[in-house]
């Protein structure tokens, strides 16, 4: 925890725990910490799956994870705020400075905002359209966006800087497409003369939207 807050009626915590009492918290955490991982090494040791195991491990691991809006007003009026949980509002607060202090680079239309995209993606070999129903990409535009939809679902299970071959990507984008896994082709969008929304994105069309049996239209 970034803050140990006292108990308290209500859902804020109150003021931080201090001297004896916080060290006791502390102390109280950290071997709540070490009997999870005891638990967890026991779990796996017996076989079980380690989508069960890591539940038990949660409370003390970070985690990975890549978010595309367009919208964040919201967000960070509610999670910058003094009543939202410490750790996320840290989390928050931190994701609001990052966007200040960065530079956006402009796309035109007819680009894309490609995540984890590399110099030598530029050079991929061309990929047959499947299922995708716009004329506007061309094979080769289509090979540099699915490696780009492989390395963004990576990062829920692997390292996403990790590099693999780009066929080998590849083989992964189509293969969650053909199965319905659509979640990594939200993150890969181009702008858009429409005006409104296209699924949650206003202004920019997603990948996914271009493809045909995925839930929904553009």
């Amino acid at each position: 925890p970034v803050s140990w807050g006292r108990n308290q009626r209500g859902m804020q915590a109150g003021a931080e725990l201090s001297g004896d009492e916080l060290a006791a918290a502390q102390a109280a955490w950290l071997r709540g910490r070490e009997a999870a991982v005891e638990i967890a090494r026991t779990l796996a040791a017996a076989g079980l799956h380690k989508q069960v195991v890591n539940r038990v491990l949660e409370p003390w691991m970070w985690i990975t994870v890549l978010i595309t809006a367009t919208d964040w007003d919201n967000f960070y009026a509610l999670r910058c705020h003094p009543d939202a949980q410490p750790e996320l509002r840290h989390a928050a607060e931190m994701m609001r400075d990052a966007m200040a202090a960065s530079t956006p680079r402009r796309i035109a239309y007819g680009e894309w905002h490609v995540p984890y995209a590399r110099d030598e993606d530029a050079t991929v070999a061309a990929t047959a359209l499947d299922n995708v129903w716009s004329d506007d990409i061309t094979p080769q535009t289509y090979a540099r966006l699915l490696l780009s939809v492989a390395r963004c679902a990576r990062v829920s299970y692997d390292a996403s800087a990790s590099v693999r071959e780009q066929a080998e990507d590849i083989v992964l984008a189509k293969r969650l497409a053909s199965s319905g896994h659509w979640s990594p082709f939200e993150h890969i969008a181009t702008p858009t003369h429409r005006l409104g929304y296209s699924a949650n994105f206003w202004g920019w069309c997603q990948l996914r939207r271009l493809h045909r049996g995925e839930a929904g239209q553009v």
